[in-house]
């Protein structure tokens, strides 16, 4: 018996890939300036403390994003975000 005497199963290679579009919001806490830049150039600036950035972080995680990364620095956090899109529909999930 020979190698190729068996039937050889392959895994499935053709599943599907999810696709993700990002964000960004960053803090300056001691001036209490918060920015989101979102996809297609739309840049959203918002007045806050410690408070609002949480009311902020929850409204973008009812709209589908996740935070994927956070760094931080001196008087500045940085949050990375993404939203699954759904190609199969040809919009976002």
């Amino acid at each position: 018996m020979s190698f190729f005497d068996f039937n050889l199963v392959l895994p499935n290679f053709n599943i599907m890939t999810k696709t993700f579009e990002y964000a960004a919001m960053e803090w300056l806490w001691d001036t209490g300036n918060m920015t989101t830049y979102m996809p297609g150039n739309k840049t959203i600036k918002t007045p806050g403390v410690y408070p609002e950035v949480i009311v902020e972080l929850n409204r973008l995680g009812q709209e589908g994003w996740e935070v994927c990364s956070c760094t931080s620095g001196g008087n500045w956090i940085f949050w990375t975000l993404k939203k699954e899109i759904n190609p199969a529909q040809g919009n976002r999930a």
